[in-house]
């Protein structure tokens, strides 16, 4: 198993806790969504597996098109981030297998 298939998950289950923890406070789940979107760039950036680095890159994107105006809204973006999360924990482990 390569250092990134054992690295990946739980630095995504790691961002997935926070962004649970911060759903109802818009600005704190703002500013972990930055933060993740920013550390997955960088990971990516390093990943020396092209579907891990795609993984990574794809998931950044998607958690910065995430709009949050409001409590609801944080609630919402909260949901999805967690889904992709999900979603990009099981193609890392696909490509892991």
């Amino acid at each position: 198993m390569s250092k990134e298939c054992s690295e990946a998950p739980p630095l995504i289950g790691g961002k997935l806790s926070a962004f649970s923890a911060s759903a109802e406070d818009p600005a704190k789940l703002k500013k972990a969504l930055s933060g993740a979107a920013t550390e997955l760039e960088a990971r990516a950036t390093a990943a020396g597996d092209a579907t891990i680095r795609q993984v990574f890159q794809d998931f950044a994107a998607e958690l910065k098109q995430l709009k949050i105006t409001n409590r609801k809204s944080a609630v919402e973006a909260a949901q999805k981030a967690i889904a992709d999360g999900t979603t990009s924990l099981k193609k890392i482990g696909d490509a892991c297998a």
